[in-house]
């Protein structure tokens, strides 16, 4: 008789191919480390060319469609689809080959829906573009100001 126990073993993500340029604009950056940053599915990926590395941020569990660099060239912010979409704001923190992830927090300020666009400005404020036109103000990980109907459609 064959056993039927699952296997103790896991998957780990070694290596992603590929680059998601469809149905998204301005997802491709160098880092202050001069490493390309892009997204794939729902995984940041943060490509060193010198050394032929990648290293993978897997706070998201549904498509990426957003992402921005700070002009610090450190921090970024990605932005997803789905059902409850959200935003992450990466501090570059290495656990193994993946960063760790922190979640944007709407509170009672905007309501939580896909967000298409980000872009950082000064006195550390960031930008982000909702699927219903508004424009969510982020301080930090807070959502400080919405811009109701900043625009007639989807940023």
């Amino acid at each position: 008789m064959s056993d039927k126990t699952a296997p103790r073993c896991q998957l780990r993500l070694e290596w992603i191919h590929g680059y998601r340029g469809h149905q998204c604009r301005n997802n491709l950056f160098y880092t202050a480390g001069k490493e390309l940053l892009y997204f794939v599915a729902g995984v940041g990926v943060v490509f060193n060319p010198r050394e032929h590395t990648q290293k993978f941020y897997l706070g998201h569990n549904d498509d990426i469609i957003s992402l921005a660099l700070h002009p610090d060239k450190v921090q970024v912010a990605t932005g997803q689809v789905g059902k409850d979409p959200f935003i992450c704001i990466w501090f570059w923190t290495l656990c193994g080959n993946a960063l760790t992830p922190k979640r944007g927090v709407f509170g009672k300020t905007g309501d939580l829906q896909t967000i298409l666009c980000v872009s950082t400005a000064k006195e550390e404020l960031t930008y982000s573009g909702a699927l219903n036109g508004d424009v969510y103000v982020w301080k930090g990980f807070s959502l400080v100001r919405t811009v109701a109907a900043a625009h007639g459609v989807s940023i």
